[in-house]
């Protein structure tokens, strides 16, 4: 979800086998915004840090440890 407040993306992973190593934030119309890497972060709770994006919808992208991608959308109020 978009913490608006702190300006972060928080991610919440529940699987504890399931290493996330790499985070794309896109718009709505498939601009890529920012990468993280984030395979050094507590992998239950993840936090990104956003430079000044508009309001509006956003995907996210994760790429885990197994070559797997999963997306997500987020919506920033």
């Amino acid at each position: 979800y978009f913490d608006s407040q702190n300006q972060e993306i928080k991610i919440n992973n529940p699987v504890t086998n399931l290493v996330i190593e790499e985070v794309t934030l896109y718009s709505i119309l498939g601009q890529k915004i920012e990468i993280w890497d984030v395979s050094n972060q507590d992998q239950g709770n993840i936090s990104l840090k956003v430079k000044n994006i508009s309001k509006g919808i956003y995907i996210l992208v994760f790429k885990t440890n197994d070559s797997k991608s999963i997306s997500k959308k987020i919506i920033h109020k």
